[in-house]
């Protein structure tokens, strides 16, 4: 039998294996490393929530202060208002009394994506808003009537 050492492959399965682990490894990393990148990427891209600043009673309605434009989507259901607004804040809620006499409720909560705004009355009501830029700030008044 020949003497291993003379041989000049003996150990080349060694090396190949350890060379394939090396690959993967590094292609890992690599996805790794661009996974990460991506997400941080992504988190400088998207623009953070609007975030709620004041509410605050007006004439027939909410006043609500952000500190930029939120996007915003409003509809009626079963005689009640409310607006799905992206931004974030703190629940509240509240009661205002309509120039007809009328009580209307209304309450602030968290939602899946942002927060929703819902007014209810014992009446059907109708809902429409405005927005408006005041200085750094921005506005949105939402008037509220029985139908």
């Amino acid at each position: 039998m020949g003497d291993p050492r003379d041989r000049k492959d003996a150990h080349s399965s060694e090396v190949e294996a350890s060379k394939r682990r090396l690959r993967w490894r590094f292609f890992a990393a690599l996805v790794l490393i661009g996974f990460l990148l991506g997400l941080m990427l992504g988190r400088l891209v998207s623009p953070d929530p609007a975030r709620l600043l004041e509410i605050s009673e007006g004439p027939a309605g909410l006043l609500l202060r952000f500190d930029r434009e939120p996007a915003l989507q409003a509809g009626h259901e079963q005689g009640l208002f409310g607006l799905r607004l992206q931004a974030e804040g703190a629940a509240a809620e509240g009661q205002m009394r309509l120039d007809e006499g009328a009580l209307v409720n209304w309450r602030l909560r968290p939602a899946e994506e942002g927060l929703a705004l819902v007014f209810i009355a014992v009446r059907p009501l109708r809902g429409e808003w405005r927005g408006q830029a005041e200085g750094q700030h921005w506005q949105l008044e939402v008037r509220v009537t029985l139908e």
